[in-house]
């Protein structure tokens, strides 16, 4: 008995290959239109573009996928950039146009369209970018704009505007906070400065063009964060004034932060710049508090600015009279920049293992890779912060891969892997941002030679708090293909035990504030019931910072089997190791 088919269809082949060849025309069609397209998720992120796409923003198409059209968008060597796309896109979610000058002299226009397209799920949008510069003459473009311009210049005459950001400068936020506490006698308010880190480097490295695009996006970012009775003024330089008014002290501490994650949220794409690049802004905060009437403008700024002094270089406030105006500071960011060239050039970090025992014998299972990068005089320098300026400076993407290839490459010299050795590596937060991170970090195991199933990944819970559902479609991609993910730092942030339901991670690494503290009776009581709990849930544990033996024979009795300290060993260069790791000191 044969099965039942229409005598006029096709055979089920005839009908594969026929859509395949339609799918082909399809993609042959996009791809000749002369508008550059590109399709995003319902969060704005690209998931096809077409070459013209391609070209218009300088990117091949794997680099642009998954990224903010916004931030491409901004990419572009638009004429004006006062408007704000984010805000336009949410205005006009479904169906929008805008019109954007590109040059003056010839005439260059660009024209923005959106489409949202309905029954799909998940929804996306079509964008469309078409050269208009034949229809249209530089009048009838900013026709509507003239007016507004010239009201801004003349504003700006008056009230002494920065010509980057638009904000008022220095004297006239003095000016204005004068007034406001002399007509506000008794009312709390702060006032708060903050610098942008690095941005000397940021300028050498990027040109300042791209330095004057960073200044502007960050006063947009502030504007935005603002609340409607506060200040915002550019102080000169990379510095930033907000004066504020506070209800009670305690609200300091939530204004600056909620202006410090307005800035640092999300990594800046400057349009200025050849190559794609990535900026992480990060900013120092000084403030100081008066109440009105009980001091002068000159008086509360140069608080604030000695506040803003003792965050900077971590010193008391007796330690100020003898400040050298910054250039202990901007030494050691040439020395770290320096250092940050050195390792691209030479294609090297220096990495240090650190042994991970068996609590029992105190045999090593594996080792744990940390980054001890030198300035060119050979001094070390603490990781954090060149990890930090690397992000700051656009190149942590460089800088990450770096830092994997260095550590496999140690631990193959070693031939750690031939003696069943387990390697753990850190990876920061930065370099979860993006989608992609565990294919990555495959194919460099691959190549050399890395056995996933010896690798552990150990992430903090600042890269969980990044985003989440990037960082959990990664993880689960890592672990698919063998590799063991522990989070991290236990402990030290504000939901950790939200992250152990949440993300799927193999274990916890326990941090060392914890182990330095056993001894207490209560925090020992809080180490038992971590330790119970990961058993029931059958989760691995390694506790960090063990130091004496009395750490190790207290974590024993509580259930813990794994740890790593000093009291195993410092973190050692690879010929100490091959000396030393049957025998940890």
């Amino acid at each position: 008995m044969t099965a039942f088919r229409p005598e006029s269809g096709p055979p089920s082949a005839t009908l594969i290959q026929d859509l395949w060849n339609t799918l082909g025309r399809l993609e042959s069609a996009l791809a000749a239109i002369s508008d550059a397209l590109c399709i995003t998720n319902n969060e704005h992120l690209v998931l096809w573009c077409n070459q013209q796409f391609e070209e218009l923003v300088s990117a091949p198409r794997l680099t642009l996928l998954g990224k903010p059209i916004e931030d491409l968008i901004q990419r572009l060597p638009f004429e004006d950039r006062r408007v704000d796309l984010r805000a336009t896109f949410q205005q006009h979610p479904e169906v929008g146009a805008i019109d954007m000058l590109m040059r003056k002299e010839p005439i260059s226009a660009l024209r923005i369209e959106w489409s949202h397209v309905t029954g799909e799920n998940p929804p996306s949008t079509i964008f469309t970018f078409r050269d208009i510069s034949d229809q249209v003459t530089l009048e009838e473009l900013r026709s509507q704009q003239i007016e507004l311009i010239s009201e801004e210049t003349r504003f700006a005459i008056s009230s002494a505007l920065c010509p980057i950001t638009g904000l008022k400068m220095r004297p006239s936020m003095l000016r204005d906070i004068e007034a406001t506490l002399a007509a506000d006698a008794g009312q709390l308010r702060a006032l708060l400065l903050f610098n942008v880190r690095a941005f000397r480097l940021i300028n050498d490295r990027h040109g300042y063009s791209a330095g004057d695009e960073l200044l502007a996006e960050i006063a947009r970012r502030l504007k935005q964060a603002l609340r409607s009775d506060d200040a915002l003024a550019r102080m000169g330089g990379d510095q930033f004034g907000v004066f504020a008014k506070l209800s009670d002290i305690e609200e300091l501490s939530a204004i600056t932060h909620r202006l410090k994650g307005a800035v640092e949220s999300t990594p800046f794409l400057p349009a200025t710049t050849q190559a794609v690049v990535e900026l992480n802004p990060q900013l120092d905060a000084g403030s100081a508090v008066i109440r009105g009437g009980q001091s002068t403008p000159h008086s509360l700024l140069r608080a604030a600015e000695m506040a803003l002094d003792r965050v900077q270089r971590g010193a008391s406030s007796s330690q100020q009279a003898d400040s050298d105006g910054g250039q202990d500071e901007l030494r050691d960011e040439l020395a770290m920049s320096s250092a940050v060239d050195h390792c691209l050039q030479h294609n090297l970090i220096p990495i240090a293992l650190q042994p991970m025992v068996m609590l029992e014998t105190g045999e090593p299972y594996g080792f744990e890779a940390l980054a001890r990068p030198l300035t060119a005089d050979g001094i070390p320098i603490p990781v954090h912060r060149f990890m930090a300026l690397s992000e700051q400076l656009g190149l942590m993407t460089q800088v990450g891969e770096l830092l994997i290839r260095s550590t496999f490459d140690v631990f193959r010299q070693g031939r750690l892997a031939h003696e069943g050795m387990r390697l753990s590596l850190n990876l920061s937060p930065s370099q979860f941002a993006h989608s992609g991170i565990a294919d990555r970090l495959v194919t460099i195991a691959q190549q050399f030679q890395m056995p996933l199933d010896l690798l552990t990944v150990e992430i903090t819970e600042t890269a969980l708090v990044a985003d989440e559902s990037i960082m959990r479609d990664e993880i689960t991609q890592l672990r698919e293909r063998g590799v063991y993910v522990l989070l991290d730092d236990f402990g030290t942030g504000f939901s950790s035990l939200n992250w152990i339901f949440n993300v799927p991670t193999d274990g916890i690494k326990i941090d060392r504030s914890y182990t330095a503290a056993v001894t207490d009776p209560r925090r020992r009581l809080i180490m038992a019931s971590l330790a119970n709990m990961c058993r029931d849930l059958g989760l691995d544990v390694v506790v960090e910072g063990i130091e004496t033996e009395q750490h190790r024979a207290l974590l024993q009795e509580l259930g813990f089997r794994k740890g790593q300290g000093y009291l195993f060993g410092k973190p050692m260069s690879l010929d100490t190791i091959s000396t030393s790791r049957s025998r940890p000191s």
